[in-house]
């Protein structure tokens, strides 16, 4: 009888430990789905490849409001006067998704090329949030050059 009440009295602590691991971890990743605006992108960056010079890429940057509540694009600023940022909505409600598109104007700009765009928000895990992206611009000519990466 000794033994039983000893083994029963382990196992009902066991339990009660597993049932509070399982209990703190259900909240806890419950708060990691963030109360409020979570902005969340497919991709964060993107390789255009080669192109010729001259050329405009384009490429679409698509993000979704992961959060609670209403993200709110506050600003969208491209790293320089080569590239231009549309986006499609500035408020994106929860569970829905918006766009940012990039156009890179590779007029005069031969050479490996990384550029930038600094979306700012209202989420609460990210409210600064960099997309890049990468393009090799060879000259029109057809002539190869060893250009050193441009900024």
């Amino acid at each position: 009888m000794g033994k039983k009440w000893i083994l029963t009295i382990s196992l009902s602590a066991i339990l009660a430990i597993v049932l509070l691991v399982v209990f703190q971890t259900k909240v806890l990743s419950g708060h990691a789905q963030q109360n409020g605006p979570v902005i969340q992108f497919e991709n964060k960056t993107h390789d255009f490849g080669k192109i010729a010079e001259g050329e405009m890429a384009e490429h679409v940057f698509k993000f979704t409001n992961a959060g609670s509540d209403s993200l709110k694009i506050s600003h969208v600023q491209a790293s320089c006067g080569c590239t231009a940022a549309l986006l499609s909505s500035t408020a994106i409600a929860p569970g829905e998704s918006g766009e940012i598109k990039a156009t890179f104007n590779s007029k005069g700009r031969v050479g490996k090329t990384r550029k930038t765009i600094t979306v700012t928000s209202n989420s609460v895990v990210s409210p600064q949030t960099i997309l890049t992206f990468l393009v090799e611009v060879e000259p029109a000519d057809g002539k190869k050059t060893d250009t050193a990466s441009q900024k």
